[in-house]
């Protein structure tokens, strides 16, 4: 069985992305809630995007056995990831107000 980062770790996985939603939200204020949810949805896509890129430069610097590039752009990733998990957060969290919305109305 491989060992992952998160085998019997997954409260603590919780709740650095609770801390990382956390500051993102501190950081931008409220004024992502009231953002079209399609813009949303392309803020998570456009980070994926740059997520898979950073992802494929990897693959190709690891291809021409270039270490060193391969870890910097492996580090581009990990940046790029919490970017991807934050929009996705914030997304999750607006499409969870309009649902409570809809509960209530």
């Amino acid at each position: 069985m491989v060992k992952t980062m998160f085998d019997k770790n997954f409260n603590k996985v919780l709740e650095k992305a609770d801390y990382i939603y956390g500051r993102h939200k501190k950081n931008k204020g409220d004024s992502w809630r009231t953002l079209p949810i399609d813009s949303h949805a392309d803020g998570v896509r456009e980070e994926y995007e740059e997520w898979h890129d950073e992802y494929r430069k990897t693959l190709k610097a690891l291809r021409n056995n270039d270490k060193l590039q391969a870890r910097e752009f492996e580090e581009n990733q990990f940046y790029e990831l919490i970017d991807l998990m934050n929009r996705c957060m914030m997304y999750a969290e607006v499409i969870r107000l309009r649902m409570e919305a809809r509960k209530d109305g």
